[in-house]
Parts: C-alpha cells; sequence; structure tokens
C-alpha cells in the first residue's frame, strides 16, 4: 500500500487507500471495502484492488471463489467471496479499475472437497475483461499453477514483481510514468525469473482500453517530480 500512497501528487491528486490485511480480511470486510471503493470513485478516477491469498473452484459449478481469513472449508459458498460479488462491485465502478489478484490454489484446505477445485483463474480474468465489465485484470498465475513465494522476500513472486515494477523498473520508455502495457512485459518476464519458469501470471484487458499510464516513477532523493 506504501507504493500506491506515494502516488499521491503525481499522476493522482489524491490516493484514498483502504488495508485489510491478515485477520482483518474476512468476507465481510472485503465486501464493505468493495462497496466502499464503488461509492468513492467517479468517471475521472482510477480504482485498483489487489487481492492476495488463496482461490479455489467450485466443484459443482466451476465458479472462482476468493477465500477470506474466515473462510470455512465446511460453508464454502457462505464464507467466500466469489466471482459474482467480485463482478457485481469492479464491474460497476464508474472509473477506470484496475486488479492484480495474487492468489493460488490451497490443496491442503480443499484436501476435503470433491472435484477438481483448482481456480480458474483465466476465466476469471476474461469474465472481468469483457466489455460490459472493462477491468483491467493481472492475475499471478494460471489456475493449474501454484504462485511462489519465498521468506526472503516477504511476498509472492508475483508481487515482488509488481513492486519492483512500480518503482520505475517497468519504465521502458524512460518517460518517468508506468502504463499498463509496460507492466504486461514487465511482470511476466520477472515473475518468469523468480519462479524458474513454473509460474506464468495472466493479463486480461478490453480490446478499446487505451495504454493507460497508472504509475508515476518517484525518484526518492528528487521526490515526486521525476527522475
Amino acid at each position: 500500500m506504501e507504493a500506491v500512497k506515494k502516488q499521491e501528487g503525481g499522476l493522482y491528486q489524491k490516493v484514498s487507500c483502504r488495508l485489510l490485511d491478515n485477520s482483518k480480511a474476512k468476507k465481510d470486510a472485503i465486501l464493505d471495502g468493495l462497496d466502499w471503493l464503488e461509492h468513492e470513485t467517479t468517471g475521472r478516477d482510477v480504482a485498483m484492488v489487489f487481492l492476495s491469498g488463496h482461490g479455489i473452484k467450485n466443484p459443482r459449478d466451476g465458479t472462482y471463489q476468493f477465500l477470506p481469513h474466515d473462510a470455512d472449508p465446511a460453508r464454502m459458498n457462505r464464507t467466500t467471496v466469489d466471482d459474482k460479488e467480485l463482478k457485481m462491485f469492479l464491474g460497476t465502478i464508474a472509473g477506470k479499475t484496475v486488479l492484480f489478484l495474487d492468489t493460488c490454489h490451497s490443496g491442503k484446505l480443499m484436501s476435503g472437497q470433491k472435484g477438481d477445485t483448482r481456480p480458474d483463474t483465466d476465466r476469471l480474468a476474461n469474465e472481468l475483461a469483457e466489455a460490459d465489465m472493462g477491468v483491467i485484470v493481472f492475475a499471478s498465475s494460471t489456475g493449474k499453477q501454484f504462485s511462489k513465494e519465498d521468506m526472503e522476500w516477504g511476498n509472492g513472486a508475483f508481487t515482488r514483481a509488481l513492486i519492483e515494477g512500480i518503482a520505475g523498473q517497468a519504465d521502458y520508455t524512460k518517460d518517468g510514468h508506468v502504463s499498463i502495457a509496460e507492466l504486461e512485459v514487465w511482470i511476466p518476464d520477472k515473475v518468469k525469473k523468480l519462479a524458474e519458469g513454473s509460474q506464468t501470471p495472466v493479463t486480461a484487458k478490453p480490446k478499446a482500453v487505451e495504454d493507460l499510464k497508472v504509475f508515476h516513477v518517484i525518484n526518492e532523493k528528487k521526490g515526486k517530480g521525476g527522475k
């Protein structure tokens, strides 16, 4: 969140954030946060959502479900955030919307469930990117893969790649900004190296979307003025 908060005064006049970490990330709190974002965002704003954790595929209908902190394996349909809820909130946000989805399958948690519960991340990303939804989606991996983490990083390969990209390493054009197209190139390339080829990030976006500049490269020595 700190990396995004620093953007205030650059591309964005104001940056409003709401953080739900660890035990705070319960289902009701996540839905409240999405509802807050929907009402906070105007047509001139850019809304960004970062979801990190585990995801599963409902073995009955194949839908995607995000597992919050209070997810109960015995009551998955009542205690997860499903794709319908994500679409309901993200698809009605007035401004441009970008979703960063750093989730992978939790085989241990779902060991008692019947059927294939590996999340279909590709399907969710493509559905959110459809014209009527218009969401730009960056996902950490396909549903059949595990998202690599390392204690030395303090997070996963996808999150590390995203943070480094925001900091300026994805600024291929050297114009002091990081765009959607630049993140599309940087994130998969960096994750491939970090995960040694075992993880493939997924990107989906509306066909008509412009190459939106989403981050301003901040030189810590000079401040928000650029390089």
